[in-house]
Order: structure tokens, then sequence, then C-alpha cells
């Protein structure tokens, strides 16, 4: 979100760590605070950004078909430099296809929150992921094809001058009018949004890993607007620190989040293929096969962002993964033997006191 805004408004590139680290206090502070997310709250940013790039995309192949082929960008894109070695062959098809993962995940989240949809549940779930895959293969074959014709490179996050992909399309196909300015508010208003969502499922998970003992017990109690201020500060403090260590450059943290999603998508998969091995039936071997499909699939994909994306940042979640189980490991164990102190096999007996 603030890659778009410093897009729009290049004077505060130099500011983006603490526009970033404001934006986050932002978000903590309302969660502390409590709030009902609904699905309307959601619905209007979600939308008015679909409508707006669906604008710039159907605006840009149209000037690409009217000029043959080869259309001239309003705002011409800035050129790659020279010293940048473009690379082939097998190892760009790697880059690319680790970097256009990350555009699949949140895809999972209609299973998750199935529960929120009316009856007939399955068949609107299969709907509404429907429709998010054709709306993400629309925009990924659009942004694609124009970039083509229109000569647009991605520029490095970080560098002066950066710009989002978003925004030299929409700069090259609309011009930097009012519309190019709406279309960058309706980006930064939708990756907001979905920042928060963040802070509404990751104290719910540590609640849940609490209640098993692999969390301290606190992380299972609400604070005075009931929420769970627990896990709303340890991921405030945690997304800060990885803020700081990237200076506030995000695009750096895809890699981070890849790893942890496909390894989560995988490991969800294999279990479902034991599942279907263990409770038969019907459909078990059908069902069996497509999570077997699905496991090797998410697996490759997780092996190839590792390898691809290994000195990008990919090693720091290696690194986490087991540091994070471990910890959760030591905190089971004090747990156990806490009980085990506290437990006795005699009753307790009123003998000798007053």
């Amino acid at each position: 979100g603030i890659g778009a805004l410093v897009s729009a408004v290049p004077g505060l590139q130099t500011h983006t760590l603490l526009l970033s680290l404001v934006v986050l206090v932002l978000i903590t502070f309302v969660n502390l605070r409590g709030i009902r997310t609904t699905g309307a709250v959601f619905m209007f940013p979600t939308y008015f950004f679909i409508v707006c790039l669906l604008v710039v995309l159907g605006i840009g192949l149209a000037r690409m078909l009217l000029s043959g082929g080869h259309p001239t960008a309003i705002v011409p894109p800035p050129r790659p430099r020279t010293a940048v070695v473009q690379m082939a062959g097998a190892w760009l098809i790697l880059r690319s296809f680790a970097n256009g993962c990350t555009a699949m995940t949140g895809v999972e989240a209609v299973s998750t929150g199935i529960t929120a949809f009316r009856d007939p549940r399955v068949k609107i779930a299969r709907r509404t992921l429907s429709f998010i895959i054709g709306v993400l293969v629309a925009f990924l074959a659009g942004i694609a094809w124009i970039c083509r014709a229109y000569e647009i490179s991605a520029t490095r996050p970080g560098q002066s001058g950066y710009q989002t992909v978003l925004s030299l399309v929409t700069a090259a196909v609309v011009g930097r009018n009012w519309f190019y300015y709406i279309t960058i508010a309706s980006i930064l208003m939708v990756l907001v949004l979905q920042a928060n969502t963040a802070f509404t499922g990751f104290p719910n998970v540590c609640r849940a890993i609490a209640q098993d003992g692999y969390l301290p017990y606190s992380f299972m109690s609400r604070g005075r607007r009931l929420v769970y201020s627990h896990g709303i500060y340890v991921l405030a403090f945690l997304s800060a620190a990885l803020l700081i260590a990237f200076r506030g450059v995000t695009d750096r943290l895809i890699p981070l989040f890849a790893v942890g999603a496909f390894l989560a998508f995988t490991l969800s998969q294999a279990g479902m293929v034991a599942h279907w091995k263990r409770t038969g039936g019907a459909h078990a071997r059908h069902s069996m096969i497509i999570n077997g499909v699905g496991t090797i699939a998410t697996a490759l994909t997780v092996l190839v962002v590792i390898v691809s994306k290994f000195v990008e940042g990919a090693w720091i979640t290696l690194v986490a993964i087991p540091g994070i189980l471990l910890l959760m490991r030591a905190v089971r164990r004090h747990y156990d033997r806490v009980g085990r102190e506290l437990s006795s096999p005699h009753p307790l007996s009123r003998d000798g006191t007053r």
C-alpha cells in the first residue's frame, strides 16, 4: 500500500519506513480498540479496486488494438538500467514462477471462511472461488500483455524513483490525471484492509495454539475490549521488526511469505491425503488423488521459491520456522512439568491444620 502511495507522490519515498510504521500503529490501535469486521467494510474497497483496474486494462488493451499492437505510453515508463544483466533460460522461468505463485496466495481464504457463507455453502463457495480465480487470471494476463505492449519494466524496490508496476501501467495507459490518483487510492485502500486481516486471524491462531499448551496461556485471555490483545501486541512487534529490518520495502518480504504460505499448503494437502487414506469411503480414492497432486504441486513450489529466492530472504523462513517450533515445544514441556509438579496422587488432608 505504501508502495502505491510513494509511486503517486515520489517526494514521500524517503519516508517509506516511517509511513509503514504509522499505518501499522493505526491498524494496531484500531484492533486493540475492538472492531467488528463485516463484509460491507471490505466490499466497497475491493470492488472499487477491481473496477478501477478493469477500466485501466480495458483502455490499455483498446489503445493497443487501435494502434496495431504498438501503443505509445502517455507517461513513458523508465527504462531499465543498462547495468542490469537480463537472465534467460531455466533460471528466468524459475524466478517468474516463484513471483507468480505469490499471487495465488489468499485463495485459501474461501475454504477457511466457508462458515461465513449462507446455505448452500459449498455451492456459494465454489462460485466465489471461481470468481476469484477468474479475476486473478484476467488481471495477470492483462497486466502482462500491457507491460509487453507498452514496454514497461519493473523498477527495483528501494531505488530512487521506484514505482510499482500498477502505477507504471496506469500512468502509461491513462496518464497522471485524476483517474490515476483514484486508482492508486483504491490500491492503497484494499492493501491496507488486507493488512488488517492478519490482525483478525493471528490472535485467534495464537489462542488455539495456547489451548493446546504450545504458547503461554495468556494468549487465551481477552483484553478490556474483549480482543486477544497479547496476540495483537506480538504481531505488531514482529511486523515492526520486519519493517525496520527491511527498511519498509515490503517487496523483500514476499519470499518469506511465499515459503511459509506454500509450506502450510503442502502440509494441509498431505494431511488430507492421510485423512482419506484412514477414513476410506466411496470417493476416498478420487479425493486422495486430488490432494496428492496438490501436495506435489505445492511442495515443488516451495522448492522453487527457496532456490530462486534464497539469498533474497527465503533463508530467514527456513531458520525461523524450526526456531518457532522449538520454542513451542519448550513452552509445552514447561506446562507439562508444572502440571506434574502440581499434581499429587494423594488427596488433601486437613489433619494438623487450623
